[in-house]
């Protein structure tokens, strides 16, 4: 599954190379699905002699998106959010609204 995201690259590189666009390879990353087991994933490769790195998950939008296609990432860190939030409220009715804070 990589090498079609390495061609679509290449594609868009040299189509939108007559328009004066130009990829930002410093910013660019691929997400390979074809490696569900997480073994055997590579972590970058060159593209038109550019180095990209090869991520296992992302978020996008605000929802986090892995490799496996999985949610279970995505809850576990939506969970991860909500313990911060409570910690965060219990700080801010505890300590900063007390009357000691004064």
């Amino acid at each position: 599954m990589l090498y079609v995201l390495i061609s679509a690259l290449e594609v868009m590189d040299r189509e939108a190379s007559p328009l004066g666009m130009t990829i930002n390879w410093a910013n660019t990353k691929l997400q390979d699905l074809g490696d569900m087991d997480g073994a055997n994933q590579t972590q970058h490769t060159t593209v038109l002699g550019n180095h990209v790195e090869v991520m296992e998950s992302f978020t996008y939008l605000g929802c986090l998106t892995h490799c496996s296609g999985s949610s279970e990432p995505e809850i576990k860190r939506r969970a991860n959010i909500h313990v911060v939030r409570e910690a965060m409220f219990s700080l801010d009715q505890n300590i900063w609204r007390s009357s000691n804070s004064r």
